[in-house]
């Protein structure tokens, strides 16, 4: 039997759930390579004792993410900012990293609003009509921020600008 047909989301959550020592088994797991389906993401994460350590465990197998595991990495993350940095190197883009579901559920929960908004600007957030309503809803300075979204489009269009022209002269 292979590996998926062995560790299905019922026999990782079974394991899981009684373990006596979560993250060895969590550990375990992953050098085993347990599928990643979405639902063993999130039993992973919601057994770990060190979500920050388990995180960094995903993004050490550079196996490919869903949006929805990408997600569940950041929600479950002690350290979001580390997270998005990982994901980054790891050669996510942000429109994957960054999408509405993220930026608003980032935004939410973040206990410095302005900060996280300031982040995301400075790391390319897509500016999606949801990501603005949402960067501009949770500002506690939305003129500075709507002058941040303005600069930041004007350079994303220079760089798509750019882009066009590259294709258009190498044809």
């Amino acid at each position: 039997l292979s590996i998926d047909k062995i560790l299905t989301g019922d026999v990782v959550y079974s394991l899981l759930r009684n373990s006596n020592n979560l993250q060895q088994t969590i550990n375990v797991l992953f050098n085993k390579n347990v599928p990643l389906t979405d639902k063993n993401v999130e039993n992973l994460l919601h057994y770990s004792t060190d979500k920050q350590q388990t995180i960094d465990l995903f993004l050490s197998k550079n196996i490919p993410l869903t949006d929805h595991n990408i997600f569940m990495l950041l929600q479950s993350s002690t350290n979001k900012q580390q997270t998005i940095d990982l994901l980054l190197s790891k050669g996510f883009s942000s429109d994957k990293i960054f999408t509405d579901s993220v930026v608003f559920m980032l935004l939410q929960s973040s206990t410095d609003k302005q900060k996280i908004i300031d982040t995301l600007l400075i790391k390319n957030v897509p500016l999606t009509d949801k990501n603005v309503e949402n960067l501009l809803q949770y500002s506690p300075n939305k003129p500075d921020t709507q002058l941040k979204i303005n600069a930041l489009k004007a350079k994303q269009q220079l760089s798509e600008s750019k882009f066009r022209y590259r294709d258009f002269f190498t044809l």
